[in-house]
């Protein structure tokens, strides 16, 4: 499979270390994908906001079908819908 790059929705994101992240992605061709974001919880992260839940983000991820759990290279936001996550009821 290789190199993916898509447009994905971060459902939710859960603390596996000190500085790792594990995100579970709603994708456009994939379906839900989960990926090892590494480095994510450091001040100085590559990713920046681009992993917080309801954001909509380009990402590149390295993928292998053998894999549950897939490698996150780079995300970028492409929209953040701040009204909606201000709002909890909305949410």
């Amino acid at each position: 499979m290789g190199l993916q790059t898509t447009r994905a929705v971060v459902a939710g994101s859960l603390r596996i270390s000190n500085t790792s992240k594990l995100v579970t992605l709603i994708t456009e061709r994939r379906g839900l994908v989960k990926v090892m974001a590494r480095g994510a919880r450091r001040p100085t992260s590559r990713f920046g906001a681009a992993l917080e839940p309801i954001t909509v983000a380009a990402v590149i991820y390295y993928a292998k079908e053998n894999r549950e759990i897939q490698t996150l290279s780079s995300a970028d936001i492409i929209e953040d819908y701040p009204r909606i996550k201000a709002d909890l009821r909305a949410l």
